[in-house]
C-alpha cells in the first residue's frame, strides 16, 4: 500500500514537475493529497520510519514544509528582481522565470494587511530596497494594495 502510493506520488511529480500535491487530489485511485499530508504530519511527530523518510526525500521537489519552501522560492525570486531592477515594486503580472512573482508579492501584502504575516517575514521584506506595503498606481492617484 505504501509503495503504491509512493509510486503514485512519483508519477504525479513526473507529470506536474513538483511535489506540492493538493489535499484532495486523487491519483491512481488513491487520495494522494491526504496521504502526502499525513506523511508530513507523521514526520513532524517523529514517527516516520527512517527508510520512508529517505524514500520521500528522494522524490524530486519533495519538502517536509512546502509552504515554507514556497515562501523561500518567492523571496529568492524577489531578491533577483530587486538586484536587477533596484526596487521591490513588482508589477502584478510579472513573472521571474516561471514563478509568478507579482502574485506572490500581492499575496504577501494581503497577508500583512490581514495581520497574518510573521514578524520575521515582515523584516525580510522591509529590508529589501524599495519595498512598500502599498502599491501606488500613478494614473489614478489611488493606492492599490497588492
Amino acid at each position: 500500500d505504501y509503495q503504491e502510493r509512493l509510486a503514485a506520488l512519483k508519477c504525479y511529480v513526473n507529470r506536474e514537475g513538483h511535489a506540492r500535491v493538493h489535499m484532495y487530489h486523487i491519483e491512481s485511485g488513491c487520495n494522494l493529497g491526504t496521504w502526502v499530508q499525513t506523511r508530513r504530519m507523521i514526520y513532524q511527530q517523529g514517527k516516520l520510519a527512517p527508510e520512508r523518510i529517505r524514500q520521500l526525500e528522494a522524490v524530486p521537489g519533495w519538502s517536509w514544509a512546502p509552504l515554507e519552501a514556497d515562501y523561500q522560492e518567492g523571496l529568492a525570486a524577489l531578491k533577483l528582481f530587486v538586484n536587477r531592477e533596484g526596487h521591490a515594486r513588482v508589477p502584478w503580472s510579472h513573472t521571474e522565470g516561471d514563478f509568478r512573482l507579482g502574485g506572490w508579492v500581492s499575496n504577501r501584502r494581503a497577508e500583512y494587511r490581514r495581520d497574518k504575516l510573521a514578524p520575521e517575514r515582515i523584516k525580510q521584506l522591509q529590508a529589501l530596497p524599495g519595498w512598500i506595503w502599498a502599491h501606488w498606481r500613478p494614473t489614478t492617484r489611488r493606492a492599490w494594495l497588492h
